[in-house]
């Protein structure tokens, strides 16, 4: 800007008009120039609030306006937000600069935090909602995406088609992203994603699509090409930073060449990018080379940049760091959606999940103790929903039993891989038989009865559908001789513990909870008694870890079932254990007559 151009904009604001901060976008250069004479005049960042307050300015005005903030003392800003009479307050709910500048904030205000959560429970404009989620991640480190996933999850969302016709508004991408399993990417969301990139003209929508590709992996050669052509005329900020995430994000070699091109570029953000691209790629860059370029740069930013790149070029923690994050970071959501059996979707990795959980077997120990405490005769034991077999392989490996082994499962990939297991280590010695059937479909042969049912994370199928909990449990009161037992192993129902927060962090769900513990309580409360069966606890608040023996089976692991973000959280803490809280119940044929009677 020419400086009586920018002397127009301080005398103007001194004033309390807003006309020529307007107009454009103005440079961050001319901000600080702008903010350092306002200071200087002593000026009442209120002022600048007040403007936005006023609902009649225009989204230049209001990102001048977020941009000039950051340049205020944060106590005044907080201050000014403090006072903001609650009939206007939703002003700023609005305002996309605002809430940007709150990001900013260079300590954690419990004010600004609350106000960042009260824009994104609100949702009231998609940009400023998401500016918000970004801006309280920066701040608290809490993942804005999962933040974006469950405010819209709690607030109604639109069918996947609807979402991939209107790309322009943030809510639609957070819809995309949580239909984003991998046949839908494949059939729907790649093939729009290309259609409405090569056709369409509106810069938001690109903006907001190419965020989407790169955050997918998602991109080709033509995408590329456009981009490219894009990044050589736009001037906008947004559009070339997204555009170059992505390429960062969706790391392959063809980007070498362009990186490398970058690095001699005049604009500094593009430098910049070019550099974090070659330093995520691993490739295509010299270690000599990016000291030289240091010792050369005065930019602050691109020196960031550089410094950073040198370390992940050379260390072998980045490297690792490096290898993980491609091997693992693919899936957006995770084979877990909500509380159906999503769990189960993939044999491999739930036998890997089971077999971390109780590793010493303190509950089954527990449960097994009992029955030959009580001198109970095992006769036709029923393990429900076997999965991998865990429960069984415990019975095969630990207790005597007459007649057969029965190991009921829905999912025929858990029963091959439970009969592969069966053959490998010679199981069939003794007498099991492998059941394809839904729990209120199975029956013993031959009007047999057992003396043992017993269900590992596995009855009910859905606690939340009362009609199949009562099939089940009439299932079950069928099979039960009259001296037997039915034993569920499972969650304690308090659901506090550190697995179950890992699931409030990344399974999105319709209880509407500001943090943990109130989700944990409302999640609680839905539960009216044991497994919602009206079952007896035995025992209660049995604290034992998932436990995992490596970092990368862990992120294997736990990013196949809760999504990438949580396989990126655990690269970063190295954390390979939750403690979980778990709880058996115990009834007899007697007990489960008065429970079906009821």
């Amino acid at each position: 800007m020419e400086k009586a151009q920018l002397t127009k904009v301080i005398n103007d604001l001194k004033k309390d008009r807003f006309k020529s901060i307007t107009k454009d976008k103005i440079s961050e250069l001319d901000l600080l120039y702008i903010a350092n004479k306002l200071k200087d005049d002593e000026y009442d960042v209120s002022r600048l609030i007040n403007i936005i307050l006023s609902n009649t300015i225009n989204e230049n005005c209001d990102w001048n306006i977020g941009s000039l903030l950051q340049h205020f003392d944060y106590n005044d800003i907080i201050n000014a937000l403090q006072n903001t009479p609650l009939n206007k307050r939703g002003y700023l709910y609005d305002s996309i600069g605002f809430c940007w500048a709150l990001g900013e904030c260079p300590y954690k205000n419990e004010q600004v935090i609350e106000f960042l959560y009260e824009v994104i429970n609100n949702g009231r404009n998609s940009e400023s909602w998401w500016k918000a989620a970004f801006a309280l991640e920066k701040i608290t480190g809490k993942n804005a995406i999962n933040n974006l996933k469950r405010s819209l999850k709690n607030y109604g969302t639109v069918s996947l088609e609807e979402s991939l016709d209107n790309l322009s508004d943030k809510k639609n991408v957070i819809n995309v992203l949580l239909n984003a399993n991998s046949n839908v990417i494949k059939e729907d969301i790649y093939p729009k994603l290309k259609e409405r990139f090569n056709d369409s003209i509106d810069e938001k929508e690109l903006i907001n699509i190419v965020w989407l590709l790169g955050r997918l992996r998602l991109y080709d050669e033509s995408m590329l090409n456009k981009s490219l052509e894009i990044l050589e005329t736009t001037d906008n900020y947004e559009t070339k930073y997204y555009i170059l995430q992505a390429m960062i994000d969706d790391p392959k070699q063809i980007y070498i060449k362009y990186f490398n091109e970058f690095l001699d570029s005049e604009d500094n953000l593009i430098k910049k990018m070019a550099i974090v691209g070659l330093a995520e790629l691993g490739i295509g860059v010299k270690v000599e080379q990016l000291e030289s370029m240091l010792q050369r740069e005065t930019n602050p930013s691109v020196i960031a940049a550089l410094s950073q790149a040198i370390y992940m070029t050379k260390s072998k923690h980045f490297i690792d760091e490096r290898n993980y994050i491609r091997k693992y970071m693919v899936n957006e959501n995770g084979l877990i959606g909500d509380d159906s059996d999503k769990w189960y979707a993939d044999a491999s990795i739930y036998n890997l999940f089971s077999e971390a959980e109780d590793p010493e077997n303190v509950c089954f120990n527990m449960i097994f103790n009992r029955i030959l405490e009580e001198k109970i005769k095992i006769e036709n034991p029923v393990d429900l929903a076997t999965g991998t077999g865990r429960a069984a392989k415990y019975i095969l490996n630990n207790i005597s039993y007459d007649g057969c082994l029965y190991a009921i499962d829905y999912s025929q990939q858990m029963l091959d891989y439970f009969d592969r297991t069966i053959n490998r280590q010679k199981y069939y010695v003794k007498d099991i038989d492998l059941v394809h059937s839904k729990i209120q479909d199975f029956k013993l042969p031959d009007n047999k009865k057992s003396s043992l049912v017993i269900s590992s994370f596995g009855f009910p199928s859905k606690i939340s559908d009362k009609e199949r909990c009562r099939l089940e449990l009439e299932s079950v009161f069928n099979l039960l001789s009259d001296d037997g037992v039915f034993v569920t192993l499972g969650w304690d129902e308090t659901f506090n513990d550190d697995l179950n927060n890992v699931w409030y962090k990344y399974i999105p769900d319709n209880i509407k909870a500001a943090n943990y513990e109130e989700w944990r309580r409302a999640r609680e409360a839905s539960i009216t008694s044991a497994r919602n069966c009206d079952l007896t606890w035995y025992k209660k608040n049995i604290r034992v870890p998932l436990i995992y023996d490596t970092l990368e089976e862990t992120i294997n692991v736990m990013g196949h079932l809760f999504g990438r973000d949580a396989a990126l959280d655990i690269l970063k803490s190295k954390k390979n254990m939750w403690w979980m809280s778990l709880g058996i119940t115990w009834d007899n044929k007697e007990s489960l007559a008065k429970v079906l009677k009821k």
